[in-house]
């Protein structure tokens, strides 16, 4: 018998105000980031603070919110982000805000292993025919939230894109969603400085066709990629996307058929640019959002052909730098420091690892093992697997 999807999305969908009940005291509370961020309810999460204590929560460092910056929320809502914007700033100097030291491939360990959630909130696609969602332009920690958390709220906004490889949240899964309306936040071009554009020419005489990229973030790295649009066959495989980098996939200068690692494919790990970047990412059948632990941070990038090339052909003068990016070595002093960390923190509560994906009838396989929850029973996504 068919899945009635369309039943089960409308006895879920609620106001803004039914999601945020949900929210109770003692509650860790991760709320996607980037554009995958749920506006509507980061908003209002200041409303609940009469009534509750002790809630954590997570986010990233878009956007101002009440509930960051205006006294009286420590000990009542208090944050937590890996990266530090103004109104973070701010919310600090009241008490409201802490500052998460960890290094961009450790968030997906920080928020499962050592600080699991009890609630994911995420802005998502609208549902497939399959009953899915899709958070599609952010996957820094969101997957190992998901996979621990509770409780799973959804705002689901008809402007964000569904990309190849974007984490499927099916509507069995979700406690509570609501309908929302709002643009996809749209981030503009940093004009680079005459030096910067002189830097970027430099840094152009280094390269050749071919190469695998990593793009960062700002005024630089937009001059270097504007001097990049006379090569041809560049790979990707970047931590965000821009809106240069949605250009040279589109002018056919990024093509991925060089890459040696997931060839032909251009990978990211969360987007923030302008319109044209966000329908480029979804209607590219090569673009493909990834796990960050799959993403630039990974050892797998050291396989690329490209940057170490370069160094090695530049002769004895550079072998200094051949050793900063030894893979092993890097390998090795990662598993040491998070050997340390796991050794430093609480006993380790029994978690599900893996990649969950939905079957043909929308249930959850875990292709690794399933253990037990984080409070000694399982999460809803693996209950449900169980109870069909």
């Amino acid at each position: 018998m068919r899945t009635n999807y369309q039943a089960m999305y409308e006895a879920k969908r609620g106001t803004v105000e039914d999601c945020l009940d949900i929210i109770r005291s003692g509650m860790v509370v991760a709320f996607a980031a980037a554009c995958n961020a749920p506006e509507a309810m980061l908003n209002r999460m200041h409303t609940i603070a009469d009534r509750v204590t002790d809630v954590k929560c997570i986010k990233g460092h878009e956007g101002v919110y009440p509930f960051v910056t205006m006294d009286g929320m420590n000990g009542r809502i208090n944050t937590g982000s890996f990266f530090f914007g103004r109104d973070l700033s701010q919310g600090m100097q009241n008490g409201n805000c802490t500052f998460i030291p960890a290094d961009m491939c450790d968030y997906s360990t920080f928020t499962q292993t050592l600080h699991p959630c009890d609630v994911f909130a995420a802005a998502a696609t609208p549902m497939d025919e399959n009953g899915n969602l899709q958070v599609s332009l952010c996957m820094m920690y969101e997957d190992t939230c998901y996979a621990s958390a509770d409780k799973i709220i959804l705002e689901v906004n008809p402007n964000l894109p569904r990309v190849r490889g974007g984490l499927e949240i099916n509507i069995r899964d979700v406690t509570c969603l609501t309908e929302v309306d709002y643009p996809i936040n749209e981030i503009a071009d940093a004009v680079p400085t005459p030096e910067e554009v002189a830097v970027a020419k430099n840094v152009r005489s280094l390269m050749r066709d071919g190469d695998c990229i990593q793009i960062g973030i700002g005024s630089l790295p937009n001059a270097i990629a504007n001097e990049m649009r006379d090569l041809r066959d560049l790979g990707l495989h970047t931590e965000m996307a821009t809106n240069t980098i949605g250009r040279l996939i589109s002018e056919g200068v990024i093509n991925g058929q060089r890459k040696n690692f997931k060839h032909g494919q251009h990978l990211f790990i969360f987007a923030g640019g302008s319109p044209e970047l966000y329908r480029t990412l979804g209607e590219n059948p090569a673009c493909r959002i990834v796990r960050l632990r799959r993403g630039p941070h990974d050892h797998h990038e050291k396989r690329q052909h490209g940057l170490h090339q370069h160094l090695r052909r530049d002769g004895p003068d550079r072998q200094h730098l051949l050793r900063e990016h030894r893979p092993a070595d890097h390998l090795r002093l990662r598993r040491r420091v998070r050997l340390c960390v796991r050794r430093a923190a609480r006993p380790r509560r029994p978690q599900r690892h893996g990649v969950h994906v939905h079957d043909e009838k929308g249930r959850i396989e875990d292709r690794a093992h399933a253990g037990a929850g984080r409070r000694g029973h399982d999460p809803p996504q693996l209950r449900r697997l169980k109870s069909d």
